[in-house]
């Protein structure tokens, strides 16, 4: 193994079909300078040979686990992939199945400086099943997570993890939520990884994010757990990051929150409460009412139950 290097690539390994392609893009970065953390969550298909024809161009740790942890809990797969890095202050978690384009380390380095916490790349969807690609995806240089995050609400951007770099000493205070299929932990992770500075975007890199029906982002026999995770991470983030934003937006993502309870039927009064919370807490008196008479008789029974 080379020396300990600033930057770690971690790769949660359990998809073997593109594998080749991913490790051939850190393969053709033009800064070599990081060491690659290959996590092998159990698979049936073994890396072994294809990691074999890159141990001479990289510096490759690698380790096979006795147990499958992702279909249970795919942030506790992370964790244990970034424990096997050593001391480098940075972490890139690269999908087994995504590309950096071969610019990607040597703009970080060239981008890098002292009071960022969280960088991001620009990124472009491949649809394998459709070969085709979407548009290229970029951002503001700098940006409030929580403004990243509102334009992704919108649908005028898009993210995944494979596309940031994050330091280990952030992520080792906060960690990564554990949401079911670890939908939407990422997001939840570049929320908190940016620890209150804003996100440095690196446009002219470009990570390559794949999309296939082997994948879970494809897959879709899986849409009660995302919507189990969607719920959860929407609970999080509006108590954790909503009073960031200006009260208008703040009600555009509670009345979403809202309807998507109710279409999963699970307006029970534990959610009831909880939207009753948010509403008084983060807007004004008006929208507060007209969430209590839209939900009036729904709390009389709450009300009557408890008395």
């Amino acid at each position: 193994m080379n020396a300990i290097k600033e930057l770690a690539i971690v790769i949660p390994y359990y998809k073997i079909e593109f594998f080749r392609e991913t490790l051939h893009s850190l393969a053709s970065q033009t800064n070599k300078d990081f060491n690659v953390y290959i996590g092998n969550d159990n698979s049936p298909n073994n890396p072994e040979k294809i990691i074999a024809e890159f141990n001479k161009n990289l510096p490759i740790y690698y380790k096979k686990f006795d147990s499958n942890l992702g279909q249970k809990s795919l942030p506790q797969h992370w964790d244990r992939c970034i424990s096997l890095t050593k001391n480098e202050k940075w972490i890139l978690i690269l999908g087994d199945d995504d590309l950096l384009e071969n610019n990607v380390v040597e703009l970080w380095y060239k981008e890098k400086e002292d009071k960022t916490n969280l960088y991001k790349f620009s990124s472009q969807m491949l649809y394998t099943d459709e070969k085709r690609f979407s548009e290229v995806y970029t951002h503001p240089q700098y940006e409030h997570s929580v403004d990243a995050f509102y334009r992704k609400f919108k649908g005028k951007t898009r993210s995944s993890l494979s596309e940031y770099i994050f330091k280990k000493t952030i992520y080792e205070k906060v960690g990564f939520k554990n949401y079911p299929l670890g939908w939407h932990s990422d997001d939840k992770a570049w929320l908190d990884f940016s620890f209150k500075e804003q996100i440095k975007t690196i446009n002219d890199a470009k990570v390559i994010i794949r999309v296939s029906s082997i994948s879970i982002s494809g897959n879709k026999n899986n849409l009660k757990e995302k919507n189990d995770a969607t719920i959860q991470f929407y609970k999080d983030f509006c108590k954790d990051h909503i009073e960031f934003l200006p009260v208008e937006k703040r009600t555009e993502i509670l009345s979403f929150m809202e309807k998507l309870i109710v279409n999963n039927n699970l307006l029970n009064p534990h959610h009831i409460y909880f939207l009753l919370k948010l509403h008084y807490a983060n807007l004004g008196f008006n929208q507060f009412f007209k969430f209590v008479v839209k939900r009036k008789m729904f709390l009389k029974a709450l009300i009557l139950k408890n008395s």
